[in-house]
Protein backbone atom coordinates (compact mmCIF):
# COMPACT_ATOMS: atom_id res chain seq x y z
CA UNK A 1 0.00 0.00 0.00
CA UNK A 2 1.29 3.47 -0.90
CA UNK A 3 1.42 6.45 1.44
CA UNK A 4 -1.36 8.21 -0.47
CA UNK A 5 -3.57 5.11 -0.18
CA UNK A 6 -3.06 5.08 3.59
CA UNK A 7 -3.93 8.79 3.82
CA UNK A 8 -7.18 8.12 1.92
CA UNK A 9 -7.98 5.23 4.27
CA UNK A 10 -7.37 7.47 7.27
CA UNK A 11 -9.73 10.11 5.91
CA UNK A 12 -12.41 7.45 5.32
CA UNK A 13 -11.91 5.95 8.79
CA UNK A 14 -12.27 9.39 10.43
CA UNK A 15 -15.52 10.04 8.58
CA UNK A 16 -16.93 6.64 9.56
CA UNK A 17 -15.84 7.16 13.18
CA UNK A 18 -17.57 10.53 13.40
CA UNK A 19 -20.73 9.08 11.91
CA UNK A 20 -20.66 6.09 14.30
CA UNK A 21 -20.20 8.38 17.34
CA UNK A 22 -23.07 10.61 16.22
CA UNK A 23 -25.30 7.57 15.70
CA UNK A 24 -24.35 6.21 19.14
CA UNK A 25 -25.21 9.52 20.84
CA UNK A 26 -28.58 9.63 19.06
CA UNK A 27 -29.25 6.03 20.02
CA UNK A 28 -28.42 6.76 23.68
CA UNK A 29 -31.05 9.50 23.68
CA UNK A 30 -33.63 7.19 22.08
CA UNK A 31 -35.73 5.52 24.81
CA UNK A 32 -36.75 2.75 22.40
CA UNK A 33 -33.15 1.65 21.70
CA UNK A 34 -32.23 -1.73 23.15
CA UNK A 35 -29.19 -2.43 25.30
CA UNK A 36 -27.88 -4.84 22.66
CA UNK A 37 -28.09 -2.16 19.96
CA UNK A 38 -26.19 0.29 22.17
CA UNK A 39 -23.47 -2.29 22.88
CA UNK A 40 -23.14 -3.10 19.19
CA UNK A 41 -22.79 0.59 18.35
CA UNK A 42 -20.14 1.02 21.06
CA UNK A 43 -18.21 -1.94 19.65
CA UNK A 44 -18.35 -0.33 16.19
CA UNK A 45 -16.93 2.94 17.54
CA UNK A 46 -14.16 1.02 19.32
CA UNK A 47 -13.21 -0.93 16.16
CA UNK A 48 -13.13 2.22 14.03
CA UNK A 49 -11.04 4.01 16.64
CA UNK A 50 -8.54 1.13 16.71
CA UNK A 51 -8.43 1.07 12.91
CA UNK A 52 -7.66 4.79 12.79
CA UNK A 53 -4.87 4.38 15.37
CA UNK A 54 -3.28 1.53 13.40
CA UNK A 55 -3.48 3.41 10.09
CA UNK A 56 -1.93 6.52 11.65
CA UNK A 57 0.93 4.47 13.10
CA UNK A 58 1.50 2.78 9.72
CA UNK A 59 1.60 6.17 7.98
CA UNK A 60 4.19 7.49 10.46
CA UNK A 61 6.38 4.42 9.94
CA UNK A 62 6.24 4.71 6.16
CA UNK A 63 7.00 8.44 6.22
CA UNK A 64 9.95 7.87 8.53
CA UNK A 65 11.22 5.05 6.33
CA UNK A 66 10.86 7.25 3.27
CA UNK A 67 12.74 10.12 4.91
CA UNK A 68 15.47 7.98 6.45
CA UNK A 69 17.61 7.72 3.28
CA UNK A 70 17.56 11.50 2.93
CA UNK A 71 18.60 11.99 6.53
CA UNK A 72 21.34 9.40 6.21
CA UNK A 73 22.53 11.02 3.01
CA UNK A 74 22.64 14.43 4.73
CA UNK A 75 24.62 12.98 7.62
CA UNK A 76 27.02 11.36 5.18
CA UNK A 77 27.43 14.66 3.30
CA UNK A 78 28.13 16.51 6.53
CA UNK A 79 30.73 13.92 7.48
CA UNK A 80 32.41 14.27 4.07
CA UNK A 81 32.61 18.04 4.51
CA UNK A 82 34.09 17.74 8.00
CA UNK A 83 36.56 15.05 6.92
CA UNK A 84 37.77 17.16 4.00
CA UNK A 85 38.25 20.11 6.36
CA UNK A 86 40.62 18.02 8.51
CA UNK A 87 43.23 18.44 5.80
CA UNK A 88 43.80 21.92 7.25
CA UNK A 89 45.82 22.16 10.45
CA UNK A 90 43.86 25.12 11.82
CA UNK A 91 41.55 27.95 10.86
CA UNK A 92 44.63 30.04 10.12
CA UNK A 93 45.88 27.37 7.73
CA UNK A 94 42.53 27.44 5.92
CA UNK A 95 42.48 31.24 5.67
CA UNK A 96 46.02 31.24 4.32
CA UNK A 97 45.09 28.64 1.70
CA UNK A 98 42.28 30.91 0.52
CA UNK A 99 44.66 33.84 0.21
CA UNK A 100 47.18 31.76 -1.80
CA UNK A 101 44.53 30.83 -4.35
CA UNK A 102 45.55 33.94 -6.30
CA UNK A 103 49.01 32.64 -7.07
CA UNK A 104 49.33 29.04 -5.83
CA UNK A 105 46.02 27.13 -5.77
CA UNK A 106 45.89 24.76 -2.83
CA UNK A 107 44.71 21.24 -3.72
CA UNK A 108 43.19 20.84 -0.26
CA UNK A 109 41.02 23.92 -0.74
CA UNK A 110 39.92 22.81 -4.21
CA UNK A 111 38.93 19.42 -2.80
CA UNK A 112 37.11 20.98 0.16
CA UNK A 113 35.21 23.44 -2.06
CA UNK A 114 34.20 20.62 -4.42
CA UNK A 115 32.86 18.43 -1.61
CA UNK A 116 31.11 21.36 0.12
CA UNK A 117 29.37 22.36 -3.10
CA UNK A 118 28.30 18.79 -3.88
CA UNK A 119 27.00 18.26 -0.34
CA UNK A 120 24.86 21.41 -0.37
CA UNK A 121 23.54 20.87 -3.88
CA UNK A 122 24.60 24.31 -5.00
CA UNK A 123 27.66 26.22 -6.08
CA UNK A 124 29.24 27.72 -2.99
CA UNK A 125 32.32 29.10 -4.72
CA UNK A 126 32.34 31.43 -7.69
CA UNK A 127 35.19 32.90 -9.64
CA UNK A 128 33.48 36.29 -9.55
CA UNK A 129 34.09 36.91 -5.86
CA UNK A 130 36.37 34.05 -4.83
CA UNK A 131 34.10 33.09 -1.93
CA UNK A 132 34.83 30.05 0.24
CA UNK A 133 32.74 28.91 3.19
CA UNK A 134 34.76 28.39 6.36
CA UNK A 135 34.57 24.75 7.60
CA UNK A 136 31.89 24.18 10.27
CA UNK A 137 34.30 23.32 13.08
CA UNK A 138 36.37 26.46 12.52
CA UNK A 139 33.26 28.63 12.31
CA UNK A 140 31.92 27.21 15.60
CA UNK A 141 35.29 27.97 17.22
CA UNK A 142 34.66 31.65 16.56
CA UNK A 143 31.38 31.55 18.52
CA UNK A 144 33.12 29.77 21.40
CA UNK A 145 35.82 32.47 21.43
CA UNK A 146 33.13 35.18 21.55
CA UNK A 147 31.25 33.39 24.32
CA UNK A 148 34.41 33.03 26.42
CA UNK A 149 35.00 36.79 26.26
CA UNK A 150 31.39 37.76 27.09
CA UNK A 151 30.33 38.45 30.65
CA UNK A 152 26.52 38.35 30.58
CA UNK A 153 25.84 36.33 27.39
CA UNK A 154 26.95 32.91 28.76
CA UNK A 155 24.57 33.25 31.75
CA UNK A 156 21.31 34.03 29.92
CA UNK A 157 18.79 31.40 28.84
CA UNK A 158 19.81 30.07 25.40
CA UNK A 159 17.20 28.53 23.07
CA UNK A 160 18.02 27.17 19.60
CA UNK A 161 15.35 27.57 16.89
CA UNK A 162 14.92 25.66 13.65
CA UNK A 163 12.86 28.23 11.77
CA UNK A 164 13.28 31.98 11.54
CA UNK A 165 11.30 32.91 14.67
CA UNK A 166 10.19 31.79 18.13
CA UNK A 167 6.59 32.12 19.29
CA UNK A 168 6.34 31.81 23.07
CA UNK A 169 3.21 31.82 25.21
CA UNK A 170 3.28 33.30 28.71
CA UNK A 171 0.87 33.81 31.60
CA UNK A 172 -0.16 37.43 32.16
CA UNK A 173 0.22 38.66 35.72
CA UNK A 174 0.66 42.09 37.31
CA UNK A 175 0.11 41.35 41.00
CA UNK A 176 0.70 38.62 43.54
CA UNK A 177 -2.57 39.48 45.30
CA UNK A 178 -5.97 37.81 44.94
CA UNK A 179 -7.57 39.65 42.04
CA UNK A 180 -10.02 39.11 39.22
CA UNK A 181 -8.66 41.94 37.08
CA UNK A 182 -7.65 41.45 33.44
CA UNK A 183 -4.16 40.44 34.57
CA UNK A 184 -4.77 37.70 37.11
CA UNK A 185 -2.91 37.44 40.37
CA UNK A 186 -0.50 34.53 40.76
CA UNK A 187 -0.88 33.60 37.07
CA UNK A 188 -4.66 33.48 37.33
CA UNK A 189 -4.88 30.23 39.32
CA UNK A 190 -6.53 31.12 42.62
CA UNK A 191 -7.64 28.85 45.47
CA UNK A 192 -10.38 29.63 48.03
CA UNK A 193 -11.26 28.25 51.45
CA UNK A 194 -14.79 26.78 51.40
CA UNK A 195 -17.13 25.24 53.87
CA UNK A 196 -19.08 22.02 53.41
CA UNK A 197 -21.42 22.02 50.38
CA UNK A 198 -20.31 25.52 49.31
CA UNK A 199 -20.00 26.25 45.60
CA UNK A 200 -16.51 26.40 44.09
CA UNK A 201 -15.18 29.78 42.86
CA UNK A 202 -13.61 29.60 39.44
CA UNK A 203 -10.48 31.40 38.30
CA UNK A 204 -8.99 31.48 34.83
CA UNK A 205 -5.61 32.09 33.29
CA UNK A 206 -4.96 34.85 30.77
CA UNK A 207 -2.23 34.24 28.21
CA UNK A 208 -0.07 36.48 26.06
CA UNK A 209 2.26 35.66 23.23
CA UNK A 210 5.79 36.78 22.33
CA UNK A 211 6.62 36.52 18.62
CA UNK A 212 10.35 37.03 18.03
CA UNK A 213 12.01 36.87 14.61
CA UNK A 214 15.71 36.30 14.13
CA UNK A 215 17.97 39.24 13.36
CA UNK A 216 21.54 39.12 12.12
CA UNK A 217 24.80 40.29 13.63
CA UNK A 218 27.44 40.73 10.94
CA UNK A 219 31.15 41.41 10.76
CA UNK A 220 33.56 42.12 7.90
CA UNK A 221 37.33 42.47 8.18
CA UNK A 222 40.36 42.33 5.92
CA UNK A 223 43.80 40.79 6.25
CA UNK A 224 46.81 41.86 4.20
CA UNK A 225 48.91 39.36 2.31
CA UNK A 226 51.73 40.05 4.77
CA UNK A 227 49.52 38.97 7.68
CA UNK A 228 48.40 35.90 5.79
CA UNK A 229 52.00 34.78 5.34
CA UNK A 230 52.31 34.30 9.10
CA UNK A 231 49.81 31.65 10.21
CA UNK A 232 50.04 32.20 14.00
CA UNK A 233 49.54 35.94 13.58
CA UNK A 234 46.59 35.36 11.26
CA UNK A 235 44.82 32.94 13.58
CA UNK A 236 45.32 35.29 16.51
CA UNK A 237 44.11 38.30 14.54
CA UNK A 238 40.87 36.65 13.38
CA UNK A 239 40.11 34.95 16.72
CA UNK A 240 40.93 37.93 18.94
CA UNK A 241 39.29 40.57 16.77
CA UNK A 242 36.13 38.56 16.25
CA UNK A 243 35.94 37.46 19.89
CA UNK A 244 36.23 40.94 21.34
CA UNK A 245 33.79 42.66 18.97
CA UNK A 246 31.05 40.00 18.91
CA UNK A 247 31.36 39.43 22.67
CA UNK A 248 30.94 43.16 23.25
CA UNK A 249 27.87 43.28 20.98
CA UNK A 250 26.25 40.30 22.75
CA UNK A 251 26.47 41.88 26.21
CA UNK A 252 25.58 45.35 24.94
CA UNK A 253 22.42 44.03 23.26
CA UNK A 254 21.31 42.20 26.43
CA UNK A 255 21.55 45.43 28.43
CA UNK A 256 20.96 48.25 25.92
CA UNK A 257 19.35 46.70 22.82
CA UNK A 258 16.45 48.72 21.43
CA UNK A 259 14.48 45.74 20.13
CA UNK A 260 14.37 47.23 16.62
CA UNK A 261 16.58 45.24 14.24
CA UNK A 262 18.44 43.90 17.27
CA UNK A 263 17.67 42.15 20.59
CA UNK A 264 15.64 44.02 23.22
CA UNK A 265 17.75 44.81 26.26
CA UNK A 266 16.61 45.02 29.85
CA UNK A 267 17.13 48.82 29.84
CA UNK A 268 15.07 49.34 26.67
CA UNK A 269 12.28 51.92 26.96
CA UNK A 270 9.88 49.23 25.71
CA UNK A 271 10.73 46.85 28.57
CA UNK A 272 7.67 47.22 30.80
CA UNK A 273 9.20 44.85 33.36
CA UNK A 274 12.09 47.18 34.23
CA UNK A 275 11.91 48.67 37.73
CA UNK A 276 13.84 51.93 38.09
CA UNK A 277 14.70 53.02 41.64
CA UNK A 278 14.62 56.81 42.03
CA UNK A 279 17.41 58.77 43.70
CA UNK A 280 17.07 60.00 47.28
CA UNK A 281 15.95 63.55 48.07
CA UNK A 282 18.83 66.02 47.71
CA UNK A 283 21.19 63.23 46.67
CA UNK A 284 24.32 64.72 45.07
CA UNK A 285 24.97 64.05 41.39
CA UNK A 286 26.95 60.96 40.36
CA UNK A 287 26.77 59.36 43.81
CA UNK A 288 25.48 56.08 45.24
CA UNK A 289 24.27 55.67 48.81
CA UNK A 290 23.15 52.78 50.96
CA UNK A 291 19.47 53.71 50.59
CA UNK A 292 19.78 53.29 46.80
CA UNK A 293 21.16 49.77 47.23
CA UNK A 294 18.60 48.68 49.82
CA UNK A 295 15.69 49.85 47.66
CA UNK A 296 17.10 48.08 44.60
CA UNK A 297 17.56 44.90 46.61
CA UNK A 298 14.01 45.15 47.93
CA UNK A 299 12.64 45.58 44.38
CA UNK A 300 14.16 42.26 43.35
CA UNK A 301 11.94 39.15 43.91
CA UNK A 302 13.15 37.16 46.90
CA UNK A 303 12.46 33.87 45.12
CA UNK A 304 15.05 34.78 42.45
CA UNK A 305 17.81 36.12 44.69
CA UNK A 306 19.94 33.00 44.27
CA UNK A 307 20.33 34.01 40.60
CA UNK A 308 20.78 37.75 41.20
CA UNK A 309 23.89 39.48 39.85
CA UNK A 310 24.90 43.14 40.10
CA UNK A 311 26.33 44.64 36.90
CA UNK A 312 27.97 48.05 37.06
CA UNK A 313 30.11 50.55 35.25
CA UNK A 314 33.67 50.25 36.53
CA UNK A 315 33.56 53.84 37.87
CA UNK A 316 30.77 52.73 40.21
CA UNK A 317 33.18 50.52 42.16
CA UNK A 318 35.01 53.56 43.53
CA UNK A 319 31.78 54.91 44.98
CA UNK A 320 30.81 51.54 46.44
CA UNK A 321 34.15 51.04 48.18
CA UNK A 322 33.44 54.07 50.37
CA UNK A 323 30.02 52.88 51.57
CA UNK A 324 29.23 51.43 54.99
CA UNK A 325 25.89 50.64 56.56
CA UNK A 326 25.64 52.50 59.86
CA UNK A 327 24.84 50.20 62.74
CA UNK A 328 25.35 52.49 65.72
CA UNK A 329 27.00 55.52 67.28
CA UNK A 330 29.55 56.04 70.00
CA UNK A 331 30.05 59.01 72.31
CA UNK A 332 32.03 59.61 75.49
CA UNK A 333 31.75 62.53 77.86
CA UNK A 334 34.65 64.49 79.22
CA UNK A 335 35.68 67.68 80.91
CA UNK A 336 38.54 70.09 80.50
CA UNK A 337 41.21 69.52 79.51
CA UNK A 338 39.91 66.19 77.99
CA UNK A 339 37.40 66.60 75.15
CA UNK A 340 34.51 64.19 74.49
CA UNK A 341 34.71 61.68 71.57
CA UNK A 342 31.75 60.87 69.29
CA UNK A 343 31.22 59.10 65.98
CA UNK A 344 29.39 56.35 64.12
CA UNK A 345 30.33 52.80 63.22
CA UNK A 346 28.97 50.29 60.69
CA UNK A 347 29.66 47.41 58.36
CA UNK A 348 30.75 47.53 54.69
CA UNK A 349 28.11 46.73 52.09
CA UNK A 350 30.77 46.10 49.46
CA UNK A 351 33.31 43.27 49.77
CA UNK A 352 36.21 43.31 47.26
CA UNK A 353 36.93 40.20 45.26
CA UNK A 354 39.26 37.62 46.77
CA UNK A 355 39.44 39.37 50.13
CA UNK A 356 36.58 39.39 52.57
CA UNK A 357 34.24 38.13 49.85
CA UNK A 358 36.25 34.94 49.36
CA UNK A 359 35.00 34.91 45.76
CA UNK A 360 36.46 35.71 42.31
CA UNK A 361 33.93 38.56 42.10
CA UNK A 362 33.22 41.33 44.57
CA UNK A 363 30.06 41.06 46.67
CA UNK A 364 27.37 43.67 47.19
CA UNK A 365 24.72 42.82 49.78
CA UNK A 366 25.76 39.20 49.40
CA UNK A 367 25.40 38.95 45.60
CA UNK A 368 28.20 39.02 42.96
CA UNK A 369 29.16 42.42 41.56
CA UNK A 370 30.63 42.37 38.03
CA UNK A 371 31.85 45.51 36.24
CA UNK A 372 31.00 45.59 32.53
CA UNK A 373 31.74 48.21 29.90
CA UNK A 374 28.16 48.24 28.67
CA UNK A 375 26.69 49.75 31.85
CA UNK A 376 26.01 53.50 31.71
CA UNK A 377 28.41 56.13 33.02
CA UNK A 378 28.37 56.90 36.75
CA UNK A 379 25.31 59.01 37.56
CA UNK A 380 23.27 57.83 34.55
CA UNK A 381 20.35 55.41 34.52
CA UNK A 382 21.74 51.89 34.28
CA UNK A 383 25.18 52.52 35.80
CA UNK A 384 24.16 49.91 38.40
CA UNK A 385 21.79 47.04 37.59
CA UNK A 386 20.52 44.12 39.68
CA UNK A 387 19.44 41.36 37.33
CA UNK A 388 18.65 37.68 37.02
CA UNK A 389 20.41 36.75 33.75
CA UNK A 390 18.36 33.56 33.45
CA UNK A 391 15.25 35.76 33.07
CA UNK A 392 16.52 36.80 29.64
CA UNK A 393 15.86 34.63 26.57
CA UNK A 394 18.48 34.42 23.80
CA UNK A 395 17.39 32.59 20.65
CA UNK A 396 19.83 31.51 17.96
CA UNK A 397 19.87 29.48 14.77
CA UNK A 398 22.95 27.42 14.07
CA UNK A 399 26.33 28.94 14.71
CA UNK A 400 28.50 31.49 13.01
CA UNK A 401 28.36 31.59 9.23
CA UNK A 402 31.81 32.55 7.98
CA UNK A 403 33.10 33.14 4.47
CA UNK A 404 36.32 34.41 2.91
CA UNK A 405 36.92 36.11 -0.43
CA UNK A 406 40.20 36.68 -2.27
CA UNK A 407 38.87 39.05 -4.93
CA UNK A 408 36.87 41.74 -3.12
CA UNK A 409 40.05 43.65 -2.21
CA UNK A 410 42.33 42.06 -4.77
CA UNK A 411 43.94 45.36 -5.80
CA UNK A 412 44.85 46.10 -2.15
CA UNK A 413 46.53 42.72 -1.55
CA UNK A 414 43.88 41.97 1.07
CA UNK A 415 41.59 39.02 1.75
CA UNK A 416 38.07 39.63 3.11
CA UNK A 417 36.61 37.70 6.04
CA UNK A 418 32.83 37.90 6.51
CA UNK A 419 30.84 36.64 9.48
CA UNK A 420 27.14 36.49 10.31
CA UNK A 421 25.19 35.15 13.27
CA UNK A 422 21.37 34.88 13.38
CA UNK A 423 19.95 35.48 16.83
CA UNK A 424 17.67 37.65 18.95
CA UNK A 425 16.86 38.18 22.61
CA UNK A 426 14.28 39.65 24.98
CA UNK A 427 13.41 39.83 28.70
CA UNK A 428 11.17 36.93 29.72
CA UNK A 429 9.10 39.00 32.15
CA UNK A 430 6.64 41.24 30.33
CA UNK A 431 5.83 43.51 33.28
CA UNK A 432 6.76 44.09 36.90
CA UNK A 433 4.68 42.42 39.64
CA UNK A 434 3.04 44.17 42.58
CA UNK A 435 3.86 42.46 45.90
CA UNK A 436 1.23 40.28 47.60
CA UNK A 437 1.49 42.40 50.75
CA UNK A 438 2.32 46.05 50.18
CA UNK A 439 2.65 48.10 47.01
CA UNK A 440 6.28 47.49 45.98
CA UNK A 441 6.81 46.66 42.30
CA UNK A 442 9.26 43.81 41.84
CA UNK A 443 11.12 42.47 38.82
CA UNK A 444 14.28 40.54 37.89
CA UNK A 445 15.51 43.72 36.15
CA UNK A 446 16.19 46.59 38.56
CA UNK A 447 18.17 49.72 37.63
CA UNK A 448 19.21 52.80 39.56
CA UNK A 449 17.78 56.00 38.08
CA UNK A 450 19.92 58.98 37.03
CA UNK A 451 21.50 61.17 39.72
CA UNK A 452 22.24 64.36 37.82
Amino acid sequence: MKIEDIKNSIRTARTELEQARAAGIAMADDPTATTQALNDQMDKVTRLNSKLTLLTAQLEEMEQAQGAPKKLAQIADDDRVRDSAKAFRSSGDFFSAVARMRSRPDARLVEYASIQSAASGQNLTTDADGGYLVPPDYASELLKFAESASVIYPSVRHTPVSGNRLIENYLKQDTRGDTTSSLRGRSGVLAYWKGEAEQYTASSMKFGQIDTSLVKLTGLTYATDEMLEDLPALGSMIADGFRDEFAFKFDDAILNGTGTGMPKGVLASSNAALVTVAKEANQPAATINVANLLKMYNAFPAALRSNAVWYCNQDVETALMQLTMQTGTVASGGSEPVEGVSGTFGVPVYLPAGGLSGEPYARLLGRPLIPVEQCAALGSTGDLILMDPTAYRWIEKGGIKAQTSIHVRFDYDETAFKFSYRCNGYPLWQNAITAYKGSTSRSPYVALAARA
